[in-house]
C-alpha cells in the first residue's frame, strides 16, 4: 500500500511539473486571416501565482504586403485579467498595454474587455526579422482558444484603416512540458507493472 501511495505522489508531482510549462500558439500559414505572408506566435507561461508571462511575436520573413509597419499588436488568451503591463518590445515605440481590443477604426479602440490585450505604436517592417512584445498579465484564467492580432499600416497614415490580422487558433503545450508529463506516466506505469 505504501508503494502505491509513493507512486501516486510521484505521479502528482510529475503532472504538476508537466502542466506548469509554457503553452504556445504558432500560426505559420494564416494568410486567410490577413497575415500577408508573416508568421505569428503567442507563448503564455504561468508564473505560478495566478499571473502570466506572455510573448507575442511576428516573423516578417515571408511578408509580401505593401504597408511599411505594424501599428497595433495584441492578443486574446487570458479570460478575466485584472491588469496588463507591456514589459518590453524588440523594435519601435509602443504605448502602455491596455485591456482593450484591436480595432481597424482606431488604435486599441476595440473597447475595454479583460479578455483582450492591446498596445499601439509603430515598428517598421523589415524582411527576415522577428518582432516580439513581452507582457505581464495579472489574474484571469487561460482560455481554450486564442487569437493573435496585429494591424499593418504606413507610418505617415494618421487615420489608419489598414490591413488587420485576426488569427485564431488552439494553443498546445510546449514539447518540454509534454515530455515531462509523458515520461512521468511511463515511469509510474513501469514501476506499477513490476510490482504485480
Amino acid at each position: 500500500m505504501k508503494s502505491l501511495v509513493r507512486h501516486l505522489a510521484l505521479l502528482s508531482v510529475l503532472l504538476l511539473a508537466g502542466s506548469a510549462g509554457a503553452t504556445t500558439l504558432t500560426l505559420d500559414n494564416c494568410d486567410a486571416y490577413g497575415c500577408a505572408g508573416s508568421d505569428v506566435f503567442l507563448t503564455v507561461d504561468s508564473d505560478g501565482s495566478g499571473n502570466w508571462n506572455i510573448t507575442l511575436g511576428l516573423d516578417s520573413t515571408g511578408y509580401y504586403g505593401n504597408l511599411d509597419g505594424v501599428v497595433q499588436a495584441g492578443f486574446k488568451a487570458i479570460g478575466g485579467a485584472t491588469d496588463v503591463t507591456l514589459v518590453s518590445f524588440s523594435d519601435g515605440t509602443w504605448s502602455d498595454a491596455q485591456l482593450a481590443g484591436i480595432n481597424s477604426s482606431g488604435l486599441c479602440a476595440g473597447g475595454s474587455d479583460p479578455d483582450f490585450v492591446c498596445t499601439s505604436g509603430y515598428a517598421n517592417i523589415e524582411t527576415d526579422k522577428v518582432y516580439t512584445w513581452t507582457f505581464f498579465v495579472e489574474g484571469g484564467t487561460l482560455l481554450d482558444q486564442w487569437t493573435i492580432k496585429f494591424q499593418y499600416c504606413n507610418q505617415g497614415d494618421t487615420d489608419c484603416k489598414g490591413h488587420l490580422i485576426s488569427a485564431p487558433g488552439v494553443p498546445v503545450p510546449e514539447p518540454s512540458a509534454a515530455l515531462v508529463f509523458g515520461g512521468g506516466l511511463l515511469a509510474a506505469a513501469t514501476r506499477l507493472r513490476r510490482r504485480r
